[in-house]
């Protein structure tokens, strides 16, 4: 399956534009007259625009031509479309006809609101839900991933001579510089008419024989301010190992388990929490390493890193308590998906979860690249978008019970939540790999 048929709410941004201009347009989002909103969605709708027609004529010079009868972009619509209508009921007349041909679009809205020269869309929450979470589920590892396009990258390192962490940041850049650039659907290949990219500490100037460049900020000690060089990577993985050992909050509680695989866990959120701090800064940027393992403010700490990983090991113990349960006769399978009521996921959480994470994710991976022009790369996106999603995972989770009891009237709403959860599980994943980490099952 391709990526460009995933549910987009930029294409939903589009289609809005393109209806109430009348004309073919592609909108590159302007605050200033719609906005993507990320909170309050309940409030302020999903989506919002203004409808103050100036405003919306120094946008579109060329699309939106002048016209003196018209007082909003609303009526301009209506106008343009030969629509009949009283001024008294020109924002309601337009609102159906916007929720109507919205019914021809992969994102159906289901009400607008006007209030202070501002429309708020609201999309059909149900019909988003029974549409997304199938897909997602469907698609499972390739959900996220961008429609095949020509062209290929090749990427090569050149080592840094000093500093053994800079040169560990450099491979950890060019591992997420390739999965980064197949995911938005192009090919990383050594071939002759690739596309090659020098990931390097030095800039332009400095390198007049290596036209492309993917410049990579050094590690810094934060005593002297200079190039870390007396630490290398095997010392500063072994500083983390010990550090999670010693942290009562990351110890692991099966203390049942053989204590090699404790220890294999333990190495696997030490070597993920390296990463995340390395590219949680934006690539040309340099790192400061202290002496206390922290890194500048900037970056994704300790805490927050682990706490992705806890994510990641509580839906799994979420899906393994309901395997178990299952065969001890407490609760049905899980249901298909078809058979499914989405219309019992009405928490503000699960919207949230769905519209700014689950939907969101596909465009999270397209703006983690700009691949025309000089190339940037942005791992940190990604690593900013994992801190969120599970934040706001965490906190529906302490709020509303997942697994219930095992009667009738509450198994549709669970069977619904859990579907959620593996939508989750699999968005939560995906974006591990971006990074090259792989979820753990267990903490």
């Amino acid at each position: 399956m391709e990526g460009s048929s995933d549910f987009r709410i930029k294409e939903l941004v589009n289609s809005i534009c393109r209806l109430l201009l009348g004309v073919e347009t592609k909108f590159n989002e302007d605050p200033s007259i719609l906005k993507i909103n990320n909170e309050n969605l309940s409030e302020y709708g999903d989506v919002c625009f203004l409808t103050n027609l100036v405003t919306w004529k120094k946008v579109f010079r060329n699309s939106l031509k002048s016209t003196t009868s018209c007082r909003n972009i609303l009526e301009h619509y209506l106008i343009k479309n030969e629509i009949k209508f009283e001024d008294c009921n020109a924002a309601e007349k337009a609102f159906q006809n916007i929720i109507k041909a919205s019914r021809n679009w992969s994102l159906k809205i289901e009400k607008c609101q006007l209030g202070n020269e501002r429309v708020s869309v609201f999309l059909n929450r149900t019909q988003t839900f029974a549409d997304v979470l199938p897909r997602i589920v469907v698609r499972d590892h390739s959900y996220g991933q961008l429609e095949s396009k020509s062209g290929s990258f090749f990427f090569h390192i050149i080592k840094d001579l000093d500093s053994d962490l800079t040169n560990l940041r450099l491979r950890l850049i060019k591992g997420v510089a390739e999965n980064i650039v197949k995911a938005n659907g192009y090919q990383v290949s050594e071939s002759s008419d690739s596309d090659k990219y020098y990931a390097t500490t030095k800039s332009k100037r400095d390198l007049t024989k290596y036209p492309k460049i993917l410049l990579c900020g050094v590690a810094k000690n934060s005593v002297t301010g200079t190039k870390e060089t007396a630490l290398t990577e095997a010392e500063y993985l072994n500083r983390w190992l010990a550090e999670l050992a010693d942290t009562t909050e990351h110890k692991l509680p099966d203390l049942a388990e053989p204590k090699h695989e404790q220890n294999s866990v333990l190495l696997q959120i030490a070597e993920a929490v390296i990463v995340l701090q390395f590219l949680a800064v934006k690539p040309s940027r340099t790192i400061t390493i202290s002496s206390d393992l922290g890194l500048d403010e900037s970056t994704i700490n300790v805490k927050g890193s682990s706490f992705i990983f806890y994510n990641t090991a509580r839906i799994s113990a979420i899906f393994q308590k309901f395997d178990e349960q299952h065969l001890k006769g407490d609760y049905p399978s899980l249901p298909s998906i078809e058979e499914v009521d989405f219309s019992l996921l009405t928490e503000a959480e699960e919207w949230e979860l769905m519209y700014i994470f689950l939907l969101g994710y596909p465009e999270m991976v397209k703006t983690c690249a700009r691949l025309t022009g000089d190339l940037e790369i942005c791992p940190h996106y990604i690593c900013s978008f994992l801190s969120r999603l599970v934040s706001k995972f965490s906190a529906y989770y302490r709020r509303v019970r997942i697994l219930t009891e095992g009667r009738d009237h509450l198994l549709p709403t669970m069977m619904a939540r859990l579907y959620l959860l593996k939508a989750i599980q699999i968005v939560t994943r995906n974006a591990l790999r971006l990074l090259n980490l792989d979820p753990v099952s267990r903490m």
